[in-house]
């Protein structure tokens, strides 16, 4: 069956989200991408999200395509204009004009006082790393506490886990950070989504419900969040508060495999392997565990061998060229993404 260490609910639907905070403890590893930072067990956001499914790759590049643009661009941010301000802070963080995390902080912190509520939270982004700027946590927590009551989603997601966790001086309020949380989830935020159904799912600061969390899954999965496809893919592999379908599980891992999310890569690696729900296909299987072995799992590694021993030398050389042929999906950014 798919493997148990991939479905555990301390790494699915919180890989995502790592914030800039400090964290009353962290886990660090680089070797997993910082994955597995962690703020008092959940894995929280601001920006990083991003690099995670391909985000953070597509908006560079339409960043750097910017380029020819910034001087009009610059000209409406320096008229006062908001919306330019804090793109113009964008283009000097990521690329599109020569990067320059000071001139970052000070065009974000020009729509900030204005009230730009992305720009206020992408102001508290980097005073909270310390970016261009000396890090500065409680200056920080009170943009990003702005942008949240302006109704932005991803400070509201922020603040929303802050008030769940009780971290960073912010009195422990499960009823409040959730409300915040399911706003920003209503509003089409994917991982305020991912999060809601992972707190609904396991109880954490709210009664457990099955029916509603399996609905923010499903919102969260339909938008192409893998790391969440992959929790859905197994909700169904396992009947976890669903009926049992290999097939529905199947279609939800490759869904994520396809973008490149190496735990789902290992469970569909798992299926073909063991022809759960499909055919034993040992080249299948070893493409898939090949491609997460690439990323680092050492359970790939160790039933890449089991196919390998049961291959004969061309299905082994068809699954390795399937698998240095395999180009992960790119997922578009939302609208309101920060970056």
């Amino acid at each position: 069956m798919p493997s148990k260490a991939n479905g555990d609910n301390a790494r699915e639907e919180h890989r995502q989200h790592i914030s800039p905070f400090g964290t009353k403890r962290q886990n660090m590893k680089t070797n997993r991408i910082l994955r597995t930072m962690t703020l008092t067990g959940l894995v929280l956001a601001f920006s990083v999200p991003l690099l995670l499914t391909g985000w953070g790759a597509q908006a560079e590049e339409g960043i750097q395509k910017m380029g020819p643009d910034i001087s009009a661009l610059q000209a409406k941010a320096e008229k006062g204009d908001p919306d330019a301000q804090c793109a113009l802070g964008i283009m000097f963080a990521k690329g599109g004009a020569p990067k320059d995390q000071a001139e970052a902080v000070r065009w974000y912190r020009k729509a900030a006082e204005q009230g730009h509520a992305k720009g206020q939270y992408l102001l508290g982004y980097i005073l909270a790393l310390g970016r261009g700027v000396r890090p500065d946590s409680a200056e920080a927590l009170r943009w990003v506490r702005k942008s949240a009551e302006q109704g932005y989603s991803y400070a509201e997601l922020e603040f929303g886990l802050m008030c769940v966790m009780g971290d960073n001086n912010v009195p422990k309020d499960a009823t409040e950070g959730l409300a915040r949380i399911r706003k920003a989830a209503e509003q089409g935020n994917v991982q305020a989504q991912a999060s809601l159904a992972h707190f609904l799912h396991t109880g954490q600061g709210v009664p457990k419900d099955r029916a509603e969390a399996l609905k923010w899954y499903r919102k969260a999965a339909e938008q192409a969040w893998a790391p969440t496809q992959c929790t859905f893919a197994k909700m169904f592999a396992d009947g976890d508060g669903v009926p049992k379908d290999l097939a529905e599980a199947r279609q939800w891992y490759r869904k994520a495999a396809d973008q490149g999310d190496s735990q789902a890569q290992l469970n569909l690696g798992m299926m073909f392997a063991d022809g759960m729900g499909v055919p034993t296909n040992t080249v299948n299987a070893y493409m898939w565990f090949d491609l997460a072995a690439a990323r680092g799992l050492r359970d790939a590694v160790t039933n890449r061998a089991r196919m390998e021993s049961q291959m004969t030398p061309d299905e082994i050389a068809e699954a390795k060229r399937l698998s240095a042929q395999f180009v992960p999906r790119k997922i578009p950014p939302p609208p309101d993404a920060p970056w």
